[in-house]
């Protein structure tokens, strides 16, 4: 499932600031998507691989987002690692 679908389908008050990169969920923060490096998203104290972009962009966000086993999860910058279901945060989104 993309990003974008999951966001929906969880009814998540969104909005994307750089596609498949940044993105703010509503009085929660501000994400930032991780994605695989050579195929591989952890090492081996099971921390994200992040590049020097993103590592740079996480000092100007509040969550890491990525895709692990199909489905999405998230955490805080300054937590310890873990998949936490990236839903039910912040209001439900009311769409027509």
């Amino acid at each position: 499932m993309t990003l974008i679908d999951h966001l929906e389908f969880n009814w998540l008050d969104y909005e994307i600031i750089e596609p498949d990169l940044l993105f703010t969920i509503k009085d929660v923060g501000t994400f930032l998507v991780i994605k695989p490096k050579d195929g591989l998203l952890f090492d081996e104290k099971f921390y994200l691989i992040l590049d020097d972009f993103e590592s740079e962009l996480a000092d100007n966000v509040d969550f890491f987002a990525f895709s692990f086993g199909g489905k999405w999860y998230h955490y805080a910058i300054n937590d310890e690692p873990e998949l936490k279901p990236l839903k039910n945060l912040g209001n439900a989104k009311y769409r027509s």
